[in-house]
């Protein structure tokens, strides 16, 4: 999705519903977000990496985004070392159920999904950070 549509998209979906983004965390800074990506020893794709500048990261809408704060209970560096179930994914992201979202160690902006019940990773729906976050957030 290209970043000025999902702007737009954020935008309207803030004022319609205030309250759905008033509980996430702060936007992060650039050295903090760069900090996270080195600890993971990955680059973030250009979707996730801008909306942890602009929006922040927690719990929005009705998304989850991990951070890149080593203070939030989301640090997406501690919630990738609590897993172990691969070294060519790592999470941005879960269900809460068991399932991940994630990206690719090799770069790209698609988004994957680690299925609890088959255990292991595969192909979302979501071709970037961008997608899966308005497809869960910006409901009416």
């Amino acid at each position: 999705m290209k970043p000025n549509i999902f702007e737009s998209l954020y935008a309207d979906a803030v004022k319609k519903h205030p309250r759905h983004f008033s509980f996430g965390e702060p936007p992060s800074s650039i050295e903090v977000v760069e900090d996270a990506a080195r600890k993971l020893n990955v680059r973030f794709p250009s979707a996730y990496r801008t909306f942890l500048i602009t929006h922040g990261s927690g719990e929005i809408a009705f998304a989850l985004v991990y951070s890149p704060d080593p203070a939030s209970y989301w640090d997406i560096v501690k919630q990738n070392a609590k897993r172990n179930d691969s070294e060519e994914f790592y999470a941005f992201s879960d269900d809460q159920c068991g399932n991940y979202f994630g990206f690719s160690r090799k770069g790209g902006e698609n988004v994957y999904i680690y299925d609890h019940e088959k255990g292991g990773w595969g192909n979302s729906e979501y071709a970037d950070f961008y997608e899966y976050f308005a497809d869960l957030s910006f409901r009416d």
